[in-house]
């Protein structure tokens, strides 16, 4: 069985989608793939810092 997924929506301005698409295309990644990866990449980032007190994760473990 699938796990659920959530949907979540950006509004652009043209030019910024414009951008988006055309560096996917020639990464040869969808729009979806290309912004999941990187804000996966930060969030990793943002979850190792030690400054950060996140309601989850080994920074709630008191």
């Amino acid at each position: 069985m699938k796990s659920a997924k959530k949907r979540f929506t950006l509004d652009l301005e043209p030019s910024f989608q414009r951008r988006l698409k055309v560096i996917t295309a020639l990464k040869g990644v969808s729009m979806r793939e290309y912004c999941v990866e990187l804000i996966e990449r930060q969030l990793a980032v943002d979850e190792a810092d030690e400054g950060l007190k996140l309601p989850f994760g080994k920074h709630n473990q008191s």
